[in-house]
């Protein structure tokens, strides 16, 4: 499983917290993100359980 966090606030991210901030091409999306928490513009941590224990 993989844990989505926002580097500005430093919280954890549920789908519903961010928005996928550029278009979708076909076969490509944009990876940037903008945090519905804090505002922040741009890609996200992702780490794995195996990282956290």
């Amino acid at each position: 499983m993989e844990i989505k966090i926002c580097p500005k606030c430093k919280k954890p991210l549920e789908p519903r917290d961010y928005v996928r901030s550029g278009a979708s091409l076909v076969g490509a999306t944009d990876p940037r993100i903008k945090c519905k928490k804090c505002g922040y513009l741009g890609l996200l941590i992702v780490l794995s359980d195996e990282e956290l224990t």
